[in-house]
């Protein structure tokens, strides 16, 4: 896991963020590096929260935060640029 990730997903933990997804193991199996933030959308039904954007040497990070909200299950997701760059399984 990238370094950087840890700093990031701190921040979205402190925050609540609620959407309506549907978030379980098999859509998180569904993800792959490299796949832009639309397919990762379109694989959870849904559009996350933004919740932090950081400068980093390779150029921009931005975390996301895919929330069931029947079931609590989070994922955290973290783009660089528009390439999925790493993620955090469900809860």
């Amino acid at each position: 896991m990238k370094p950087y990730f840890y700093a990031l997903a701190a921040a979205v933990l402190a925050t609540p963020v609620l959407a309506d997804c549907t978030v379980d193991r098999a859509a998180y199996d569904a993800l792959e590096f490299d796949m832009t933030y639309a397919q990762v959308a379109e694989i959870f039904g849904c559009e996350a929260d933004e919740t932090t954007t950081a400068e980093i040497t390779s150029g921009q990070a931005t975390v996301h935060a895919w929330i069931d909200a029947d079931t609590g299950a989070t994922v955290t997701t973290v783009f660089q640029g528009d390439a999925l760059a790493s993620m955090m399984a469900p809860n």
